[in-house]
């Protein structure tokens, strides 16, 4: 009768350490797809938030054109406007895009900001020959901000010409790098004389590094953010570079 009741005792034990596995593991699984949609949803609000402000620049710069009577110019840069416009929707919803359709976005910015700047600004986009940006998921959006940030507060304020160089590479095999860097005026040269953009930058760029951190954290990464100010040989400033990194995730087939 011992036995009977030992060899009872020990099913019903296992029974519910069983149960309890099973709700556990349920529980947790459920979090997490929680967590995972919330986090989709908080990106989609942040480049919601940062699109409309990307575009009012844009808009400013169109009613520039139209202000000082240059047409041509303005229904050029309206065109490629459109495009770029098209394109922004199309990934609006899209929680991960192609790094190739992110440097297409970009492009399509500085072919915006080059018919404003002339031939002031060389632009360069450098990418490691084995790479192919094809094969490589990103978060949408996250390298025009910066680029936005080196035309309009660190080239425009010196008035001379510059360049800007978008530069990727690997750390291992699991780190994609990507720099942003301009020969502008740099940070200590941006006075706060217009506290409305100063503040929109800010935003721009608070609002982009939650979305990269996001996604890092969405492949269980913490990665570095860094912004350097750059100086020639005589210390004088030379720029700026905004060093970004990013889980390196491949495109599912």
């Amino acid at each position: 009768m011992m036995s009977y009741f030992l060899v009872a005792g020990s099913v019903l034990l296992l029974t519910t350490c069983c149960w309890f596995w099973y709700f556990r593991k349920k529980a947790t699984d459920l979090h997490r797809a929680a967590q995972k949609r919330i986090d989709e949803l908080e990106d989609t609000i942040w480049r919601l938030q940062m699109s409309p402000h990307f575009l009012n620049n844009c808009l400013n710069s169109l009613h520039g054109m139209i202000h000082r009577g240059d047409n041509q110019s303005a229904a050029h840069y309206l065109t490629s406007l459109s495009r770029l416009a098209r394109k922004l929707l199309e990934y609006s919803e899209e929680t991960i895009i192609t790094l190739a359709d992110e440097l297409d976005m970009v492009k399509h910015y500085i072919h915006l900001e080059q018919l404003r700047f002339g031939d002031r600004v060389e632009a360069e986009i450098v990418l490691p020959p084995d790479a192919d940006p094809a094969t490589i998921s990103v978060p949408p959006l996250f390298i025009q901000p910066f680029v936005e940030n080196a035309f309009i507060h660190g080239l425009l304020p010196q008035q001379t010409p510059g360049t800007i160089t978008i530069r990727f590479s690997m750390a291992g095999s699991d780190t994609l790098c990507c720099s942003v860097t301009d020969s502008g005026v740099g940070r200590t040269a941006r006075a706060p004389r217009n506290r409305r953009a100063d503040a929109g930058k800010s935003f721009g760029i608070a609002v982009t590094r939650k979305r990269i951190d996001a996604f890092n954290k969405s492949y269980g990464r913490t990665l570095p953010f860094v912004i350097r100010d750059l100086a020639d040989a005589h210390g004088r400033c030379a720029g700026t570079s905004v060093e970004i990194q990013l889980a390196l995730v491949a495109v599912e087939s």
